[in-house]
């Protein structure tokens, strides 16, 4: 099938590169649109686009691309990618830009955006408190920190991801109710995914976006499966 065709392609790729950069200095980071190539050379990280049907490849010199843009005239509603995963800009302050992904991120230990991604409970026990604005992502039991809910760990292993692809001065976290912005909020118009705010009114409730890109809300373990989108924010130095 294609996935077997797919993998022996990109195994093949790196055993050819391999034998130019030295075993183990070769990555292929393969998305649903496009395959980049992460290669060390001499200590320097590299990445390249590779063109499986034209065997050929380009290096990509930024590795957070502002699609022609510099980092101080970008605004709501551009594009930008990091390396292989696309975003979209939804507020701009002075210290940094806030974007979301287009797609949910899959539910595995090395999260990528997927037109495909799963669902899953937003935590497996209640840990906030009726009024909670914001709910705080990670809590303290027996002395040690425990993850309450079961996003959070895919949004830090999607931060070790943005940041293994070379992207620096950026930090992933849970979309906040205070991030809404209607309407752009779901760029792609795909999935459902939970935000980490709370219904004020309803300690049993938290909120998620619908495919629309409006504000929805539902039980947080009971019978609500949604996806994971983070917001990542880029510092502006």
């Amino acid at each position: 099938g294609k996935v077997k065709d797919s993998l022996f392609q990109h195994l093949y790729l790196k055993e050819q590169l391999e034998r130019t950069y030295g075993e183990g200095n070769v990555d292929i980071i393969s998305s649903e649109e496009t395959i980049v190539l992460k290669v060390t050379d001499n200590g320097e990280t590299k990445f390249y686009e590779y063109n499986p049907s034209a065997g050929i490849s380009k290096e990509l010199k930024k590795v957070i691309n502002y699609n022609g843009k510099n980092i101080n005239e970008i605004v709501p509603g551009n594009d930008i990618s990091i390396i292989t995963e696309k975003f979209k800009v939804i507020k701009v302050t002075s210290t940094s830009i806030l974007a979301i992904p287009y797609y949910n991120i899959t539910i595995e230990e090395f999260p990528k955006q997927s037109n495909s991604a799963g669902t899953i409970a937003f935590s497996s026990n209640k840990y906030w408190e009726t009024g909670t604005e914001e709910i705080n992502m990670t809590y303290k039991y027996d002395g040690e920190e425990t993850y309450a809910n079961n996003i959070q760990q895919y949004i830090e292993g999607y931060e070790k991801i943005l940041k293994n692809l070379g992207a620096k001065n950026i930090i992933v976290r849970a979309v906040k109710r205070s991030d809404y912005v209607a309407g752009a909020i779901n760029p792609s118009k795909k999935g459902y995914f939970w935000i980490g705010s709370g219904r004020p009114d309803d300690e049993n409730c938290v909120q998620y976006i619908t495919g629309a890109g409006s504000l929805s809300y539902d039980r947080y373990t009971a019978r609500g499966f949604y996806g994971i989108r983070p917001i990542i924010e880029i510092q502006i130095d």
